[in-house]
Order: structure tokens, then sequence, then C-alpha cells
């Protein structure tokens, strides 16, 4: 059809544009096919592009100079959420005198289990006996992670907890981390954040977006760092009082949605008029 041919056109781009990490060979291609003039070819008629983190917002500003590139995040109820914690409720405890860490996540490639293995391989020959590590969630990789349970006994895999019921589990916790290699938007910080606790990621896209370093949390280079980071937790350490109603004010439904509405009025008036034609007999 061609773009002349249809209204003006925003592209959300939602999706990680490049992945850091890319070991397996579908990252790699995706990668190759996102940075190549190929697509800047297919997206050249594009006339805004909405993208939901500050990577994604560079790379693109730099590859299509001409469109407009907006960063809006998407909105989130973080009161909506918490309240879950009393409506559906988890029907487990976690142990009780540890200092409870989360991972929850899908057990794949993307989240980075295997760096989760290593992170705990790293501090558990000194702090096994004050440490509870609670791992939600399911996927391909689980053997490595019932491995782990084994070799562990600090370790306990709950498998799948509902999203309703995460907000029970995040409000008996003490610390959340993330071992993701990559993400667009993620929503487990978010959802850990509604219920007060601090958060450990590595620095990827997305993640360094929803944590300060040092205000609500910590983003970490390596696996070494990433240890440092939840021993400084598991020592008493405090993060300052506005931590937990940082992320809170970052996101706002309102400002969100009127941002959004922006972006649309001003890509619609972007339209260039189509010229009048007179027909004669």
């Amino acid at each position: 059809m061609g773009y002349r041919h249809v209204p003006p056109i925003i592209f959300g781009c939602h999706i990680p544009h490049v992945y850091p990490i890319a070991e397996k060979l579908h990252a790699r291609l995706h990668n190759l096919l996102f940075t190549t003039a190929f697509y800047s070819w297919l997206a050249n008629g594009v006339r805004a592009f909405h993208v939901i983190n500050n990577y994604t917002l560079q790379f693109l500003s730099r590859q299509f100079p001409r469109a407009r590139v907006a960063k809006i995040y998407y909105p989130f109820d973080f009161d909506a959420f918490a309240a879950n914690a009393d409506q559906f409720p988890f029907p487990n405890q976690l142990p009780a005198g540890k200092f409870n860490i989360i991972w929850a996540g899908r057990l794949v490639e993307q989240k980075g289990v295997h760096d989760l293995v290593r992170v705990i391989d790293e501090i558990n020959p000194k702090l096994r006996d004050r440490i509870a590590w609670n791992i939600c969630g399911d996927g391909e990789l689980k053997p490595l992670v019932t491995a782990c349970a084994e070799k562990w006994r600090n370790v306990t895999h709950w498998g799948h907890v509902s999203n309703q019921q995460m907000a029970s589990v995040y409000r008996q916790a003490n610390l959340f981390i993330s071992t993701s290699r990559w993400e667009g938007y993620p929503y487990n910080v978010l959802e850990s954040q509604a219920l007060g606790l601090p958060g450990v990621t590595f620095d990827i896209p997305g993640c360094n977006d929803m944590i300060d370093n040092g205000l609500n949390g910590f983003i970490v280079k390596d696996i070494k760092e990433f240890a440092e980071r939840i021993v400084f937790f598991v020592q008493g350490n405090k993060l300052p009082p506005e931590a937990a109603t940082h992320l809170r004010k970052k996101i706002d439904r309102q400002t969100i949605y009127a941002e959004l509405r922006a972006l649309f009025e001003a890509t619609a008036a972007d339209q260039p008029r189509k010229k009048s034609v007179t027909l004669t007999a």
C-alpha cells in the first residue's frame, strides 16, 4: 500500500529493539534485522515511534532522525496490585526468621536463570544460614532450578504463582532480584516495588529505567557486584525513606495518558493535506 496511502503511522516498539546479550541464533538474527539498512528502509515512512525505555529512545532517535520518537511508560496501578496481597493470599509461608529473596519470572534464557544460579552459588557458601531464596515461575530451564534446590537447602522453587498471588509473596519478602538479560518494560520490578521491596537488577534497558541506583535499589554490571549488593541488604543496610514511593511518582498514570494523547494529536497534525482535484467535463 505504501505509507502515503494510509493515515500517519505510530509504531509501538515495545520489545527490546536490540538484545544486549545475544548468545542464541534467534537473538543474533533479531539484532541483525533491527539494526540494518533494510529495517530502516521498511520503517522509513513511519511518522512516530512509541518506546518504553531510554535505551530504545536513544537508539531509534539515531536510526530515524527525522521521525518523532516518544518515550512514554506503560501505566501501572500500584495500589490495585498491592491490594491483591489481601484479596488473593499466597497459600504458603516463606521461611520464617530468614532474609527472604524473591526471584520471579519465566524460567528461560531471557530471564538469566543461569546467572541466578551463579549468584546463589556465589553467596551461599558464607550466608546460606541467613538467606532464603524463593524462585517463582516455570519454563524450559526448570531442571536447572531443581538441581540448584537439591544442592542448596535454602533454595525453594514455588513453581508457577498467579499474578494476583504474587503481591502476597512480595509482601512476605525482604528483597527482589532480577537476573534478566534483556527486557522492554519489566513489570516484576513495578510489582515488587508496589509492595515496597528494594530491587537488584542487571544494568539493562527497562530495568535501569525502573531502578535509580542507590535510591530504590541497585543496578549492577556483573555477578560479583550482584552478590555484593545482595549482601549489602542481608547485612541490614537500608535505602533512603523515599525509596518506597519513588517509582510511584515516576509511573504516574494521569501523566502517561496525557502524554499518549499528545503524541496521537501531534502525529495526526503532521499529516499532509491532500491536494484538491477539480474535475471538468
